[in-house]
């Protein structure tokens, strides 16, 4: 079954299959208090946290990093409306929701897994070495090359 056509129901399942009552997950999802009882009897919200709960997880040694990166493309996909929004009992309901927060933060955390970021690690004030001769840094280099680990002596 794919994502519920409406997002705070979705979002409802998803708390739930995170361990969450159904009052807290209504609760953070921001349903009024008034609606709680009718989403509570609605059968396309319990057939997806049924799914949710029976998606079939690999046991702790089996999450690697392949599984982790087929969930975040999956999250990029559904983010960048590549992925149709079904009803629940899986016919088009002929829209695509985008969620571009969603896939940048996905394709954030691929992109550090494959080593595309370089983190950058500024060592002293802001503008110290542009205040420096050139002996000054070689100095500088040479005191902290072990902290900074790289070989100085080139």
């Amino acid at each position: 079954m794919p994502i519920l056509a409406n997002a705070r129901h979705e979002l409802v399942a998803q708390h739930m299959d995170s361990g969450r009552t159904f009052d807290e997950a209504c609760e953070r999802s921001a349903v009024p208090k008034g609606g709680m009882a009718k989403l509570a009897n609605n059968l396309a919200l319990r057939d997806r946290v049924t799914e949710l709960l029976e998606d079939v997880r690999p046991a702790e040694e089996e999450i690697n990093q392949q599984w982790v990166m087929n969930r975040l493309r999956e999250n990029v996909e559904r983010a960048m409306q590549i992925v149709e929004v079904r009803g629940p009992k899986g016919e088009s309901l002929g829209k695509f929701v985008y969620n571009g927060a969603w896939a940048n933060q996905s394709l954030e955390l691929i992109g550090r897994h494959l080593g595309m970021f370089v983190q950058k690690h500024e060592v002293g004030g802001a503008g110290a070495f542009s205040k420096m001769t050139d002996d000054e840094l070689r100095k500088f280099i040479a005191a902290n090359a072990p902290k900074l680990l790289i070989d100085h002596e080139k």
